[in-house]
């Protein structure tokens, strides 16, 4: 990795934006070069999670919800905002019941990543539920959720395709893939 690279200073920091979600920053930042110009970002706050539900079959609960920004019905998985307070397991869960119905008796952090690295340093952690039982809790007014089982494959093949376009839904299932869902290896 590059160690080269200059951190810019931060001059200053105003607010441009706040809503109850989110507050959008304009920072006045000096290059390494010794120019100033203004860097918009969000504000910080906690990370997100997101969790990948899987069956005793292998197969994974895809969720499709209508997205205004794209105007489309984009796939994801379960997953939101942490509350205040709220662990990063205990707000997986709750996502998890409220989005498509189910709590994990096995719920395992896999990894994270930082999901908008140009205006924020917040992470998404990608969590993978096993063990599922049905348990819902309301869902948040404003989201219409429906749900598909599929096997491994079939998402593979969707995201090959460019069906499932989500970024964060796809880097989670990179990772998923690559830590093996999160399943310990098997001992001798």
């Amino acid at each position: 990795m590059n160690n080269t690279l200059q951190k810019w200073e931060r001059l200053s920091t105003s607010t441009l934006f706040k809503h109850r979600f989110f507050t959008i920053l304009e920072d006045i930042v000096r290059l390494p070069t010794g120019k100033t110009t203004a860097w918009w970002r969000f504000g910080d706050g906690p990370d997100f999670v997101l969790i990948i539900p899987m069956n005793e079959h292998g197969q994974v609960l895809v969720s499709y919800q209508y997205n205004n920004a794209p105007q489309s019905v984009v796939a994801e998985f379960a997953g939101g905002g942490v509350d205040h307070g709220e662990s990063y397991p205990d707000a997986a869960q709750r996502e998890l019941m409220e989005e498509v119905g189910y709590y994990a008796r096995d719920l395992r952090e896999i990894s994270s990543f930082l999901y908008q690295n140009r205006h924020t340093g917040r992470r998404c952690r990608v969590f993978v539920g096993t063990q599922l039982e049905e348990r819902k809790l309301a869902h948040d007014d404003n989201e219409f959720i429906t749900t598909e089982w599929v096997d491994a494959a079939t998402i593979d093949q969707r995201i090959a395709d460019g069906v499932y376009d989500n970024g964060i839904m796809i880097t989670a299932w990179c990772l998923a893939k690559l830590k093996d869902f999160g399943r310990k290896p098997a001992t001798s």
